[in-house]
């Protein structure tokens, strides 16, 4: 006996990349993929057979697995080039299949500002016991080059560079985590950053010969004596850790933006290595972004064994995020056995 579940996805906060083209296709009656992410700038290529077209609607009318335009943008059969598209969400559908649940979605991320530099993102140098995973962070807009970076240690006893391990030239790039942002972390040896009372952290530009800043913790460094921050003061970051901070914390920035100057420092955080932090935002205030089931109805052979559903964010998560799949309709027996569900979607992911 078959039986056929309808699902409802409740909405999850979700988290929002240099011109890029996304080409889809067709499984039979599917758009491959079918919610689709992308940046101000970027093109989506359908590369689908004959059979098949490509037409914008309301969102309610793809929720209905309707087919009427709302007066966008129009592929036809064998579809085409979309270009020029602007920040928002777009709902679409294959006219002659979208009863049987060929329709997607795609989601247009604003472009991360044009030159913009990276930032020193999260620090740990100090925990109760010995130091262990010491290091820093370097967010910004993904695909910076960070062969031209450096990082400057400064000693606040002597407003000095620490010696032989006073400079650390960066390498590789930025990875995109959304939105056209992303973060590397750069681990360090027990003691590679001293404990503060003051003591200073610099990001410099050696290709450009630009400081871009130069930061302390447990106070300020009025002057420093050498070094690319020569005569500069430190900005104390206002918090701090010590011989009893918990081990797998950080110093990280939180708040909405997308650059140093929107975020704020705090130091109750876990650390959130390689990843954007929790409760970074880069995409805007949070807003409830609908979670895509894989088609609009699901069957299965009941007594059959395991049932597994494809469910698709829209956006990546830059947190793990977690949401409940509950039971809409349907006969089965026992159902409650079956639904509701808990789904962790893990940071960096969309499915």
């Amino acid at each position: 006996m078959k039986r056929i579940y309808s699902i409802i996805l409740f909405s999850v906060l979700a988290l929002c990349t240099n011109a890029a083209t996304t080409i889809v296709t067709n499984s039979g009656n599917n758009f491959t993929p079918e919610d689709i992410v992308i940046t101000v700038g970027d093109t989506v290529q359908f590369n689908i057979t004959n059979a098949h077209d490509v037409v914008e609607v309301s969102q309610s009318t793809y929720n209905l697995l309707g087919t009427t335009s709302n007066g966008g943008f129009i592929l036809p059969l064998g579809g085409g080039t979309l270009t020029g598209l602007s920040a928002g969400t777009y709902y679409f559908v294959c006219t002659p299949h979208a009863g049987l649940g060929m329709v997607g979605t795609i989601t247009v991320n604003a472009a991360a500002p044009s030159g913009a530099e990276p930032w020193i993102n999260e620090i740990h140098y100090d925990n109760a016991g010995g130091d262990v995973d010491e290091g820093f962070e370097i967010a910004g807009p993904a695909g910076t080059d960070l062969s031209c970076y450096s990082i400057m240690l400064y000693n606040g006893s002597d407003s000095e560079l620490y010696g032989n391990n006073d400079s650390i030239v960066l390498t590789g790039s930025i990875d995109d985590e959304g939105c056209g942002f992303g973060a590397v972390w750069f681990g360090l040896p027990a003691n590679g950053l001293q404990n503060g009372s003051p003591d200073g952290i610099g990001l410099y530009n050696h290709c450009t010969g630009t400081v871009i800043q130069f930061l302390s913790y447990e106070g300020v460094i009025s002057s420093a004596g050498d070094g690319p921050m020569i005569g500069l003061a430190s900005t104390d970051i206002g918090v701090e850790e010590g011989g009893t901070h918990p081990i797998g914390g950080s110093l990280q920035l939180t708040g909405i933006g997308t650059a140093y100057g929107d975020f704020t420092w705090d130091s109750t955080g876990v650390n959130s290595y390689n990843v954007l932090n929790p409760g970074q935002l880069l995409c805007g205030a949070p807003s409830d972004t609908t979670v895509n089931f894989s088609s609009t109805s699901a069957t299965t052979t009941e007594g059959v064994g395991t049932f597994t559903l494809n469910l698709n964010l829209n956006q990546t998560v830059s947190a793990s995020q977690t949401i409940d799949v509950n039971l809409l309709s349907g006969t089965a027996a026992n159902i409650s056995n079956i639904f509701p569900e808990t789904v962790t979607f893990a940071a960096g992911t969309n499915s």
